[in-house]
């Protein structure tokens, strides 16, 4: 469309040439010659008249093309940007969808864990009252377990609560960010306005010194001309000149000092000052936002199967400490926390049935060393199913 209308603004034809006007010959009678002259009016209106009719006519054309080129180059860009957001839906479908498995299945795993973990426990009977040591051993490792499911749940429950706190903090300090640009801002504008004060104020002085002087030498030679005629009539031309000159400046200085008393006074600038001096320091004592390092690249933490879930969450937790988490990406943030810590805690626990496990190797040498017997993890897990 815009190729078309190019086309058609080149192909338009120019403006057409007048004919010269037509003159009177010599022996050509007046009433002649006017006919002829109010013909040649008429023919050169009537021409351009139709060529201005023939170009509004291509004008409208062009800019009836440029107009649909571009609602169609509009109506593309909307059809591109609502692909773009279905497509981003979609996206964000299936994360959450990935997402809610995961976390339908980590809480069925957390449940059977919890009942495994309530059968470690010691329960009395009439045959014994007290545990053994063995026994003891499982119910408290039991018990530290279970006292980390419910930390991990706590600990989302207050992270929570903290992210709307982060939020209206965050929001009171972007609000005071902003107040307190605008008055160092205006701040600068009162500075440079009384230091364009003083610079006018030392003109003013100069002027008037330099008037101050002018007139005393003025008089000076008016005085000294005086006493004799002669001198008067001799030195007429020079205290013209010298008068003319002398009025000149006295015009330029008072046009100055008219252009200067436009401006404010000093007090209003002191006010002004003043004013913005008391408002800044209003806020001296507002407290200062901690800043963390920036580009906390969350998505290279976003898998569902790790190798090493234990590692990626001391990694995730040391990331976390060391940079600064968008607000958009707090609740992933949560999210993954939350969910690589019960997986690194599954992981660790299922472990421990490993026997070639170096950390259940050295735990079940501190077992044997300190219940001078050797111990397995099998006969630590007798009772569990």
């Amino acid at each position: 469309m815009a190729a078309t209308a190019g086309d058609n603004a080149q192909a338009s034809p120019k403006r057409p040439v007048t004919p010269p006007v037509p003159v009177q010959q010599d022996d050509e009678p007046l009433l002649a010659f006017l006919k002829r002259l109010q013909l040649y009016s008429e023919t050169t209106a009537a021409e351009l008249s139709k060529w201005e009719e023939e170009e509004a006519a291509r004008q409208q054309e062009i800019q009836r093309q440029l107009a649909e080129a571009e609602a169609a180059r509009q109506q593309a860009a909307a059809e591109a940007a609502a692909a773009a957001w279905l497509q981003q839906q979609q996206v964000e479908a299936s994360q959450h969808q990935a997402r809610y498995q995961a976390t339908m299945d980590l809480a069925r795993d957390e449940a059977t864990y919890c009942r495994l973990l309530r059968r470690q426990h010691f329960h009395e009977t009439e045959e014994r009252e007290e545990p053994t040591e063995e026994e003891s051993n499982k119910e408290g490792i039991a018990v530290l377990m279970e006292n980390l499911l419910y930390t991990c749940t706590w600990q989302q429950r207050e992270l929570l609560a903290i992210r709307q706190v982060f939020i209206c903090h965050e929001t009171t300090f972007k609000a005071m960010d902003k107040k307190i640009t605008t008055l160092q801002a205006e701040n600068s504008i009162v500075h440079a306005a009384n230091n364009q004060q003083q610079t006018l104020n030392s003109q003013q002085q100069t002027l008037n010194h330099q008037l101050q002087a002018d007139v005393s030498m003025g008089l000076a030679q008016l005085s000294a001309a005086a006493p004799t005629g002669s001198a008067v009539v001799d030195c007429s031309p020079a205290l013209a000149a010298q008068a003319k000159q002398l009025e000149q400046r006295i015009n330029h200085t008072v046009a100055s000092l008219g252009d200067i008393s436009k401006f404010a006074g000093a007090t209003t600038v002191s006010n002004q000052l003043q004013t913005l001096s008391d408002r800044i320091e209003q806020r001296s004592a507002a407290a200062t936002k901690e800043w963390k390092m920036p580009n906390f690249k969350i998505e290279k933490f976003d898998d569902y199967h790790k190798t090493e879930p234990l590692q990626w969450w001391m990694a995730f937790n040391a990331e976390a400490d060391v940079h600064h988490t968008p607000a958009h990406q707090w609740l992933d943030a949560l999210y993954l926390q939350l969910i690589g810590g019960a997986q690194a805690f599954m992981t660790w626990s299922s472990r421990w049935n490993a026997p070639s496990s170096t950390s259940t190797r050295r735990l079940r040498g501190r077992n044997s060393r300190r219940n001078g017997r050797p111990g397995s993890w099998s006969t630590m897990t007798n009772g569990m199913p």
